[in-house]
């Protein structure tokens, strides 16, 4: 699996969407998924559906691309079970959401691992479901472990708003922690690729709605979005 006419895509067409454009104007056609994948809980009930909140954020996310950009993002959701490495390897970019400690089989974490290796990117943004639990990053920090454990040459960086990733299409005028510990934002790469982002922040739910953290962050979160989206594809 390769970036590299992804990359040639996204550089020719992530100029600004304008409203005479059409379907047949942007880029060649992709999709977005989020990856379905079992987390250590005390009921079934969250291990089954930690993974998927708020599906609303990420149409959110893609209309906002779509509107912003001529990425040619499809409008629809897709699911990607860690389970089938095939259909993962479909995706060049797979987000990644929950708030418990990640609990995969070990199929799924050869498939993780694997589906890296081929040039897969995920973006890894802890959820916050109970808001004053003391432990608000374990899914942030069990990824940190597993990327270590992937691959113990990897680099984790936590960059600053002086980093590309803040201006690579947006200048993005502050970073939209949104709720949860903020451990600020890393990029994760290996032997110079990137291979991953990842946050405790809770970007995903200022997509969500205006009404959780106002208009400012809000807008702030999506642009962080399309940034990320822009800078692991074309960096």
């Amino acid at each position: 699996m390769s970036r590299f006419f992804l990359l040639l895509f996204l550089v020719l067409s992530v100029l600004p969407a304008t409203a005479g454009d059409f379907e047949a104007d942007r880029g060649s056609r992709i999709s977005w998924a989020r990856l379905k994948y079992p987390v250590k809980g005390s009921s079934r009930y969250e291990s089954d559906w930690d993974w998927h909140a708020h599906p609303s954020g990420d149409m959110r996310m893609i209309d906002y691309i779509r509107r912003n950009t001529t990425v040619n993002l499809k409008e629809d959701w897709n699911v990607v079970d860690v389970e089938d490495l095939e259909k993962m390897c479909a995706f060049p970019f797979i987000f990644v959401h929950g708030q418990r400690t990640q609990n995969m089989s070990a199929k799924g974490r050869r498939n993780l691992k694997e589906y890296l290796l081929r040039g897969g990117f995920i973006f890894v943004d802890d959820c916050v479901w109970q808001k004053y639990d003391p432990y608000q990053d374990m899914l942030y920090q069990s990824f940190l472990v597993l990327f270590r454990e992937f691959f113990p040459e990897v680099q984790i960086q936590r960059v600053g708003m002086d980093h590309p990733l803040f201006n690579c299409y947006f200048k993005i005028n502050f970073f939209p922690h949104c709720q949860g510990k903020n451990n600020g934002i890393s990029l994760v790469t290996l032997k110079g690729r990137l291979i991953g982002i990842v946050t405790s922040s809770d970007i995903h739910c200022g997509w969500v709605t205006e009404s959780w953290f106002g208009a400012r962050k809000t807008r702030e979160a999506h642009r962080m979005g399309v940034n990320i989206y822009v800078y692991s594809m074309c960096f």
